[in-house]
């Protein structure tokens, strides 16, 4: 065969594969993993012949962000977490919600806490700053002193409010929750002028 013989040959060839259907050899798919699931590779043989690699790509099980290797594990419902919903308590990480098992306390509760972490301790003041009715912050109050995390500190009338070192950790660990909320961030803004005023 000379050489035209060959290019037209592999001109037939050509053509040939181009009036063909097209046929897919690799399919390639990114996937979210499944809850509790690490990355993984999974690959299928096709009926039509080809083949399909899915790519499993771990995510955050409790937010579904994307995980780019550094991720924890809640320790007690073992899901996959993000920097972000990852919450450090007794030296191992939680989600969200067994941290609220564990350790309750919701927004209003963590406002409560950090106000009188700042020195405020009259109820009245209290629901002043945090926007919150004098009657829910007595009642909460009562809740957070019942729960280990308030104490009363002197006699009577004359005894103050004072966060436990349980108070403190759940202020801490729940920063974290709470503090990038709008309302947190202004009732923070709100101590530092009343702060700055009373200097």
């Amino acid at each position: 065969m000379n050489k035209e013989e060959v290019l037209e040959k592999i001109a037939d060839i050509l053509k040939k594969i181009e009036s063909e259907k097209e046929r897919i050899i690799l399919d390639e798919r990114k996937l979210a993993s499944q809850p509790k699931e690490i990355e993984a590779k999974v690959y299928t043989a096709l009926p039509e012949g080809g083949i399909l690699k899915r790519i499993f790509i771990p995510v955050c099980d409790y937010c579904g962000s994307r995980l780019d290797g550094n991720f924890y594990i809640c320790s007690n419902c073992h899901r996959k977490l993000c920097f972000n919903c990852a919450y450090k308590y007794h030296q191992v990480f939680l989600c969200l919600d067994c941290l609220q098992k564990l350790l309750p306390l919701d927004k209003q509760e963590y406002k409560i806490l950090f106000v009188i972490s700042n020195g405020f301790t009259e109820i009245k003041r209290i629901s002043e700053i945090t926007k919150i009715r004098i009657e829910e912050v007595t009642d909460r109050i009562k809740n957070l002193i019942e729960s280990g995390m308030l104490e009363r500190k002197g006699v009577s009338i004359f005894s103050t409010l004072s966060l436990t070192d349980k108070g403190l950790e759940a202020l801490g660990v729940y920063e974290k929750a709470y503090g990038k909320d709008a309302d947190v961030i202004q009732l923070t803004e709100e101590i530092g002028r009343t702060v700055s005023e009373k200097s």
